[in-house]
């Protein structure tokens, strides 16, 4: 849903190569980029970057997802996790809203 409120590709994927690309595994790990409608600011404001700190946090308590690390920058989100049901260490400090399981 993009900022406006309509819908960003119509409930689609943007292409569908990525489709045909995935390949679930069960005890896999998966890295997960997603970015902001036209790439806007929206977690430039503290409170929207601990909205989704939060939620990340949260999905681990819940035991829905075990996160090994992920950064919030100001027009999307990295996350690196291991779902429980069905290079991004580098630089990890330069950003003030991320975490990592291990020490960089």
């Amino acid at each position: 849903m993009s900022l406006d409120g309509t819908r960003c590709h119509a409930g689609r994927m943007p292409s569908s190569s990525v489709r045909s690309a995935r390949c679930p595994l069960s005890n896999a790990c998966y890295v997960v980029t997603t970015v902001t409608t036209h790439q806007f600011p929206l977690f430039h404001h503290h409170g929207n970057a601990q909205d989704v700190a939060r939620w990340l946090r949260a999905s681990d308590a819940e035991r829905r997802t075990e996160s090994f690390a992920w950064a919030i920058m100001p027009d999307r989100v990295h996350w690196l996790s291991l779902p429980m049901r069905a290079g991004l260490a580098s630089g990890l400090h330069g950003y003030p809203f991320s975490w990592s399981r291990w020490p960089v």
